[in-house]
């Protein structure tokens, strides 16, 4: 008889923690202010979103637990943490252009070594346009496929949440729990 007992509050506790399992559950949390902080170096360039709704575009001066301070055109402006709603860091292209220029560059030199063992030489203006020519087309391709993939970044947003979930993965010949997260 104290077997069966015990055979019972198993599958007691076995059933309880499958329904448990069962319910999918979310836990919520918000972005930090100081997460921001590590984005936010001297001398990057960000737009801030405050409170009203204005936009507010500029180099980053100095970032404070308090407030976040912008330069645009010689004019500083000085906006607390407690007004901030969004942060974006702008993406130039220039990062793309200079990525591009370069295997521009490094395909020209390949192609002058090709040519060269097969025999052809190019004379001063030949570098002058070849190299412009391929520089010229890299420096054109990169900014456009970082155009096309980048984009403003959001680095802060106030109020975001993370979520995670826990639902039940039970199997003829196992039993387990599967876990998301997401942000």
């Amino acid at each position: 008889m104290d077997d069966q007992n015990q055979r019972i509050t198993v599958r007691r506790v076995f059933i309880a923690a499958v329904l448990l399992l069962t319910g999918s559950g979310i836990a919520l949390g918000q972005t930090s202010a100081a997460a921001a902080h590590t984005r936010l170096t001297h001398g990057r360039t960000i737009s801030i979103t405050d409170a009203q709704g204005h936009t507010t575009t500029g180099r980053v001066v100095a970032v404070t637990p308090a407030i976040v301070s912008v330069e645009k055109a010689d004019d500083r402006f000085d906006v607390p943490f407690s007004e901030i709603v969004a942060i974006d860091e702008i993406d130039h292209l220039r990062n793309g252009a200079l990525v591009g220029l370069i295997i521009g560059a490094g395909l020209f030199v390949a192609d002058v070594l090709v040519a060269r063992g097969d025999g052809i030489e190019l004379t001063g203006a030949g570098y002058a346009v070849f190299g412009t020519i391929y520089g010229g087309l890299g420096l054109g391709a990169g900014a456009g496929i970082d155009a096309l993939i980048g984009g403003d970044r959001r680095i802060y947003l106030r109020g975001t949440t993370a979520r995670i979930s826990v639902s039940p993965t039970l199997r003829a010949d196992r039993a387990g729990a599967l876990i998301g997260i997401s942000w």
